[in-house]
């Protein structure tokens, strides 16, 4: 176990220290300059599936601190070629938190509204020094306090309507995600959402069935 967290660690060193090159090469999609639309554009995924008529779309990661082993967010979303299919059309800002400790992030702020969050799910990685230490949420008063750093990830998802998507790309999003026993201030910029739109506005569909 500790080998592999060790693994894991010096993986992430390289990531963030060679830039791009070798996050391509470990098939880590990123953008270092998230207002830059077609940059963003140009990294957005986009996958057809025929049987379903729909198709896929996931952004580039964002590392708002250039860290590649810390918190990261990206745009992902789905649209349907038929009647059918739209009605499984959506958009998703989804964002991985890096903590220390359990926060329960369930609702975001902006603007003074405050939103439901969609938990995707929250996840302990390790606990040092003690291999398999459980940082529950009744021990976090002990992983606080008594030398066991934990690594837990909390990844949540914020639905964004076409209406949304489009004003988005004019203004961007400033946000606070908060929880039990925290809160997380983030930015994303009008360019990542205008990336992310246009490349769902031009991706090609081959094989796509007429409405």
């Amino acid at each position: 176990m500790v080998r592999r967290h060790l693994i894991i660690v010096l993986a992430g060193l390289l990531l963030t220290a060679c830039g791009a090159t070798f996050a391509d090469m470990m098939g880590v999609q990123y953008v270092q300059a998230p207002e830059d639309a077609d940059a963003v554009a140009a990294k957005t995924e986009a996958t057809f599936d025929p049987h379903q008529q729909t198709t896929a779309f996931r952004g580039p990661r964002v590392f708002p601190t250039g860290n590649l082993l810390e918190d990261y967010y990206f745009l992902r979303g789905n649209r349907g070629h038929t009647d059918a299919a739209k009605q499984r059309d959506y958009v998703q800002l989804y964002i991985n938190v890096d903590e220390d400790r359990w926060i329960y992030y369930d609702r975001m702020y902006t603007q003074g509204y405050e939103f439901p969050l969609l938990v995707i799910k929250r996840e302990l990685i390790f606990c040092s020094p003690y291999e398999g230490e459980k940082c529950s949420r009744q021990e976090i008063a002990k992983c606080g306090t008594s030398g066991i750093r934990c690594a837990i990830e909390e990844h949540v998802a914020i639905n964004i309507s076409n209406d949304e998507l489009e004003r988005l790309s004019r203004e961007g999003l400033e946000f606070q995600l908060a929880g039990y026993s925290g809160k997380r201030n983030f930015h994303v910029p009008a360019g990542y959402f205008a990336g992310f739109w246009k490349a769902m506005e031009q991706a090609s569909i081959p094989g796509a069935a007429a409405n």
